[in-house]
Formats: structure tokens, sequence, C-alpha cells
């Protein structure tokens, strides 16, 4: 069994993945608030999750906004995983060193994450550089044992533009363009395979790894009732024509593959009290997020369901519904700092006629914001 340092080592060069055995509805960066309010926030996200989530935002932030943010995440049997199947790390190499670690494992889906987010946002623009990692591991049990290992490096860059209509800024449109890298390594191996010293993670056809573009369409539009606000808004995310095809310059050239993200469908509405009571603001959202060019397993998959409440100070308590597994979390924000928290359950086999919950997961991203 390696020591924890290993482990670190290690989670500083994996990066994010798609799992073939498991079809999660796969983004490029996830934020601890997006994820504890059940990824409900389309219609009136006036934060940075703007970059991510509908950029039709834009023209909601008050002041401009620069920061830096670290982020981590793993699961119920994060430990084991890791030190289970990079026991033996000599040239990349995975192995079990110890069949009991292997029966630890059994039926659980397992991440490890770490992400980097640089900002710049005003009320016009947005730009962001993301470099965002996670590995994946999955020991299903029937017939046999065998196991699902995916890490990958992502890195993108991105610009949005919007424009705001009307006096209170109620309608709003806006636009983001990205341009992604990946690279990846997968692997599927039975218990043998697993215990010997030859297993090396190679890309396979269910790897996509290059270079790729895609584009974020938003809008919204709010009413305001005495002094409350309901909005509505819609974004289709991840588009391109076509996606994931890479030239043989930047990726393997295999055209094959499927898209490194899918392109999706983000349809929801928001309520928010800006002075529930002296000075806490409260924001509730109901959002429905369908692929565009893949059927879901059941409705349940595509709800999402958030709350906030903001204090007048340092404090932000969340909750909330991701695909009907409860959510929550909660935010400290102190001069130029702001640290986060979050846990969640997702469906890891979406598009696979079934429900299979993944092992509940754990967020936790401190930033500097100027």
């Amino acid at each position: 069994m390696v020591k924890i340092r290993s482990i670190n080592i290690i989670l500083v060069f994996i990066f994010l993945v798609s799992v073939p055995v498991f079809a999660e509805q796969r983004e490029l960066y996830n934020t601890a608030s997006y994820l504890a309010r059940g990824k409900a926030m389309v219609a009136d996200v006036d934060d940075y999750n703007v970059l991510f989530v509908n950029p039709a935002g834009i023209p909601l932030i008050k002041e401009r906004i620069i920061n830096f943010e670290f982020l981590i995440e793993g699961s119920s049997g994060i430990s084991d995983n890791l030190t289970a199947f990079f026991g033996y790390n000599s040239d990349k190499y995975w192995k079990i060193t110890d069949t009991n670690d292997l029966t630890q494992l059994k039926g659980k889906n397992t991440r490890g994450r770490v992400g980097f987010l640089g900002t710049y946002i005003t009320d016009l623009i947005s730009f962001a550089v993301i470099a965002n990692g996670m590995l994946d591991s999955f020991v299903n049990t029937v017939p046999t044992t065998k196991d699902t290992v995916f890490s990958t490096a992502d890195v993108a860059v991105q610009f949005g533009i919007a424009k705001s209509f009307f006096e209170k800024k109620n309608f709003r449109i806006g636009g983001t363009g990205k341009a992604i890298y990946r690279g990846n390594r997968s692997g599927i191996f039975d218990t043998d395979q697993l215990q010997s010293q030859s297993i090396k993670p190679v890309g396979n056809l269910y790897a996509n790894e290059g270079l790729a573009f895609s584009m974020d369409l938003g809008t919204q539009y709010t009413w305001f009732i005495d002094e409350s606000e309901f909005s509505i808004g819609l974004a289709a995310l991840d588009l391109s024509t076509p996606f994931g095809i890479q030239p043989k310059i930047f990726g393997d050239g295999n055209t094959g593959r499927p898209e490194i993200l899918p392109a999706r469908i983000n349809f929801g509405f928001g309520y928010k009290v800006p002075n529930l009571y002296k000075g806490l603001t409260l924001r509730t959202n109901l959002d429905i997020i369908k692929s565009a060019a893949k059927k879901e397993s059941s409705f349940q998959d595509m709800i999402h369901m958030g709350i906030e409440l903001k204090f007048p100070q340092f404090l932000s308590l969340r909750a909330g519904l991701n695909q009907l597994y409860w959510t929550a979390g909660i935010g400290v924000s102190y001069w130029v700092l702001d640290a986060s928290f979050a846990t969640y359950v997702e469906n890891t086999s979406i598009y696979e006629g079934d429900r299979t919950p993944s092992n509940r997961r754990y967020v936790f991203q401190v930033g500097f914001y100027f």
C-alpha cells in the first residue's frame, strides 16, 4: 500500500473523464455552489457560474470579478481506490497489491478531481482559463469482477459576451466560445489483470482526446414583482459543428469517437427575494437539463432543484435535488477569500436505461476574489 503522499502526487496529473460503462452528463467544470444547489441556476445566475451555466447572466454581474480558485473533489472509498489502483506506479502501470482492496471496492463508483479556475468578468464580457482533472473508477461484480478506470487532462480557455435590454436589465442574451484540449487514459480490467504488473492505461474507442471547440448560447428574462424577482432562462451548452472531432496535428486522428462534452439544453425558472428578513436573500430554482442528442433513462435524470439562503455577511447555506438525489453545501466569504463545500450524488448511467447512483461525492474549493 503506497503512502498518502503518492496519492497527492498522482492527483496533480490526472484530469477530466468519460466512462464507457457509465454515461454521466459530463461538464467541463462544476463549482461547489452549483453542485450544492442541485445544478439549478440557469434562469438567474448572477455570479461567476455564468461561465458554465448561462452566459446571459453576465449583465447581472454588479461588480467586476477577478478570481483564482482551487478545487478538490473525492468520494466515499476514494482513499481505498487510489491506494489500490496506484499501489504500483512505475512507468504509469496500474496494479492492485492486495485482493482485500479489490473486495472493498466492489460496486463502488469513486472519484478524485482537482481543478484550477482563473476568471475576469464584467457586466459585458467574461474570460476564463480552466484546468480540470478527474479520475473515476468503478468495480463491477456481474458476471465477473471488472474495473473501469479513466483519467484525463482538460485545459480550456473561453470568452463570453452578453447584452441586456430595458431599464432594469429585464431581458438578457449572451454567448460563450471555448477551446478545449484533452488527453485521456483508460482501461477495463479483470481481477487477474489488476493483480499483475502489465496493465498500462491507454486510450480506447471511448476515450476521445485532442483539440475541440464549442460554444454556449443563453437568454434570460426577469419580472420584478414588488420586492421579488421571477426569472426564466434557456441555454444551449457545448454546441459545435462537428464537436469532438480533432485534426491529426493536435489529436490522434480517430474521428469515430464520441464527443468530448455532450451538447445539452437547460431550461429553468428562478425566484428570488432580495430582502426576505433583515438582509437575508432567498433564491430558489428549478431546471430541466436535457441532452441535445441522447435519450435519458428517465425524466428524473433531467430534474434539478436548488435553494440558497444568503446572509448579509459571510455565510451562504445551500441545498437541492440533483436528479432527485439530495445535495447540500455551505459557503463562507470574508474580504478577498471565499470557501465553499458541497456534497452530491448523480446517476452514472443516465443514458443506459437504468439509475445507478455514484458514491456520495464531496467538493471543497477556496478562491481569492478581487
